[in-house]
């Protein structure tokens, strides 16, 4: 499919020009040592006494580890926020990290979609676990929680015509149940035609 410009740019593959044409080749001239003398430090097995004079006092002139000092004793510092238009700080005070850190990991049990679905489906496991308990029982009211095989049988018995007091009294459900599967014609099973 596509056009046949777009077919060739997929089987053609372009070639870049390695320099521009009728240029040399750039060669590097061999290194110079340093006129200087001050040949850069080598790694040594050995330790010297500039070493060990470098590890005592890393900066004999004393500025960097002076400004280490002074930020040491000037500890850690809190921003002020800028109170001006432009700003973007908050002018309330921050909340502390942690409870920053909970309310962004941990929501609200009562705002928390999931946990909601969680909570409601161990409530309906406990109830179906209860009713599953009290079949067959003396007074057991039925059953409420039904597996695809009886939903099937109810519905069948239905489309012939059994009422929903009968499906449910022979099938052992509570009272309602087959009505809450809709009206006849809105559930069917598979191998029915309306």
């Amino acid at each position: 499919m596509g056009s046949a410009a777009s077919k060739t740019a997929r089987t053609s593959h372009r070639r870049f020009p390695g320099r521009t044409p009728g240029s040399m080749p750039v060669s590097r001239a061999p290194r110079q040592p340093d006129p200087t003398g001050s040949a850069k430090p080598t790694a040594s097995t050995s330790k010297t006494e500039e070493i060990i004079s470098d590890s005592i006092h890393p900066h004999p002139d004393g500025s960097p580890a002076g400004f280490a000092d002074r930020l040491h004793r000037m500890g850690i510092v809190n921003p002020t926020p800028t109170f001006s238009a432009s700003s973007r700080a908050s002018h309330e005070p921050a909340p502390s990290p942690r409870q920053d850190l909970d309310a962004r990991f941990y929501p609200s049990p009562a705002n928390n979609p999931t946990l909601a679905s969680l909570e409601a489906r161990r409530h309906l496991q406990e109830r179906a676990d209860a009713e599953f308990e009290a079949l067959g029982r003396r007074g057991s009211p039925g059953r409420e929680f039904l597996d695809v095989i009886t939903i099937c049988r109810a519905l069948a018995m239905r489309e012939k015509g059994t009422s929903a007091e009968q499906i449910e009294s022979r099938l052992n459900l509570k009272a309602g149940v087959v009505a809450r599967l809709g009206p006849p014609g809105v559930t069917l099973t598979l191998g029915a035609s309306s």
